[in-house]
């Protein structure tokens, strides 16, 4: 009888400590907002929602999902030399894209264990942190999918820079081991000016594309090969800044131009 009543005191517990938590929502401005406003914003083709979490607070962001922008001519000479070891003088469009991180077997097996096991606790299964899984990670699946992800990169890189004045970066966060046995990968770290002016928080923008002029795009949805052919051969972007304006205004669900949303471009492959 005590077992028991001390195993509902338990459950209790947990389940008051779980939904104690306090929230706050802001807006993409910074406003705090209701939780109704929030969720309807996050609906919105052109805002994306992100989440922080602490202890005691969880703090909910509408962030954009794209956004325009424009540096100086010097800066994208500076970016341009950070990706080509000091070449000078490009007319070059600048692509970078932030793929994920890539680990060695032993820290990626590490990671995979920490996430894909049994809840210690009714408050982690109820967060649902941890889940199960029948897939085992090992080191022959582990080198199999890095060698798919870099084949895959080289097979873009090679498709756009064919026939069009762009420079193709992807870019992971390299695990010094991995770094080290696989020398020839040609990847570059998210560090430095990249790191500092574009992709600061790549849970909100993974893609950048930087013309000469400075003009830039960043994007964390999806743009379809189609729409990235559109922008690096156009010089004229302010048709695409009016299909973003026209999104965030009038077509919030679907999108509108280069951002019109299409559900099949999920399904097949695509490079950025």
């Amino acid at each position: 009888m005590k077992f028991n009543l001390f195993i509902c005191l338990f459950f209790t517990l947990n389940i008051s400590l779980c939904f104690s938590q306090e929230s706050k929502f802001y807006d993409e401005n910074s406003k705090e907002i209701e939780s109704l406003e929030f969720y309807k914003k996050c609906n919105r083709l052109a805002y994306k929602c992100l989440r922080q979490s602490t202890d005691t607070l969880d703090i909910y962001k509408v962030t954009l999902k794209y956004d325009f922008g424009k540096i100086e001519p010097e800066e994208y000479e500076q970016v341009y030399k950070l990706l080509t070891k000091g070449t000078t003088k490009s007319n070059q469009i600048i692509i970078v894209k932030y793929i994920d991180n890539l680990y060695s077997y032993e820290a990626q097996k590490k990671l995979y264990d920490s996430h894909v096991r049994l809840p210690d606790s009714v408050q982690d299964l109820l967060k649902n942190r941890y889940q199960t899984s029948q897939f085992k990670v090992t080191e022959t699946s582990h080198n199999k999918t890095i060698k798919k992800r870099i084949k895959k990169s080289k097979k873009c890189k090679k498709k756009f820079e064919k026939k069009h004045p762009v420079n193709i970066n992807y870019m992971y966060n390299l695990d010094q081991n991995l770094a080290e046995k696989y020398k020839d990968i040609d990847l570059i770290q998210n560090k430095g000016t990249l790191k500092l002016k574009f992709l600061t928080n790549v849970s909100q923008f993974n893609l950048l594309i930087l013309k000469p002029n400075g003009e830039y795009l960043l994007s964390g949805g999806h743009l379809s090969d189609k729409s990235i052919k559109e922008l690096i051969t156009n010089d004229d972007w302010s048709i695409y800044k009016n299909d973003l304006q026209t999104t965030i205004d009038k077509y919030i669900i679907n999108g509108f131009g280069i951002f019109e949303k299409h559900n099949v471009y999920y399904h097949k492959d695509h490079c950025f």
